[in-house]
């Protein structure tokens, strides 16, 4: 059912500061019944393969600089140091 969202996701692509903006249909009412108005979503990877996801939903209001470079590279190395923590357990 979340086949965007996933490939979205394991891309890098899954930005979003207004779920609004969505091309998808069902990721993005699925997300505005819950309430998020922002969405970032990372793919944790370790040794080259994909172990899951992590995501920080904004709920109520929008994280106007969720699209900006710092935030996004920052995310990125965190979902990177907490695969590997992962991956060694």
């Amino acid at each position: 059912i979340f086949a965007w969202w996933i490939d979205e996701t394991l891309s890098g692509r899954m930005v979003y500061k207004d779920v609004d903006d969505m091309p998808d249909y069902t990721t993005k009412v699925t997300l505005q019944q819950q309430g998020v108005q922002s969405i970032i979503c990372m793919p944790l990877i370790s040794q080259g393969r994909d172990i899951g996801i992590l995501g920080v939903d904004y709920v109520g209001v929008q994280n106007l600089f969720i699209e900006g470079l710092v935030l996004n590279e920052w995310m990125q190395n965190e979902a990177n140091d907490i695969a590997d923590l992962l991956a060694d357990k």
